[in-house]
């Protein structure tokens, strides 16, 4: 993708990208044999597009949305500098699966206290803040960690979460 960016332009790399997801589903409905053809006037297909029989691939749909989401696959007319852009290009060439997953698709974690986790992983939207109940969370996007502390998180909790606490430790890569 990156590669059809860069020789081709963006609006291509995010073509590939799509179509290499169209093919991937169509391959996976081929293989587990879940496309149905009725024979008659009608016909009718179950499609499954969340990968329900192979939960290796559950996350590909979300890292794909996210990907053509991100400065790397946006165009310049939406803000994107130039220099962003190769920037990503360099940073997500050289990084492990892993890690590119967590660039492209951050890492929202709840805690209850700093040394407590709640929940380890959220869908990064709005509704996961405000109903998960934790007073703590920490978005981990490979270059960037933001800590959060909810409106209703009890003020006697220390801010910023102590060194020696899990929180720090993990956010930090230690555990």
């Amino acid at each position: 993708v990156i590669l059809a960016s860069l020789e081709q332009g963006v609006r291509e790399g995010r073509m590939l990208l799509h179509d290499w997801l169209v093919i991937l589903t169509a391959q996976y409905n081929e293989a587990f044999k879940l496309v149905q053809h009725n024979i008659g006037n009608s016909v009718t297909s179950q499609i499954d597009v969340e990968f329900l029989q192979c939960p290796q691939l559950q996350r590909l749909p979300r890292l794909v949305f996210a990907l053509l989401r991100n400065p790397l696959l946006r165009f310049h007319e939406e803000g994107v500098h130039p220099d962003y852009r190769i920037y990503l290009q360099c940073l997500f060439s050289a990084l492990e699966p892993s890690s590119l997953q967590r660039a492209v698709y951050p890492l929202l974690t709840s805690y209850s206290t700093p040394d407590k986790q709640a929940f380890p992983r959220h869908s990064l939207s709005r509704a996961a803040l405000i109903t998960s109940g934790s007073p703590i969370f920490l978005l981990d996007a490979f270059t960037t960690i933001i800590v959060f502390y909810s409106s209703t998180a009890d003020p006697t909790l220390p801010f910023p979460p102590p060194q020696d606490c899990k929180f720090s430790l993990i956010s930090l890569g230690f555990i």
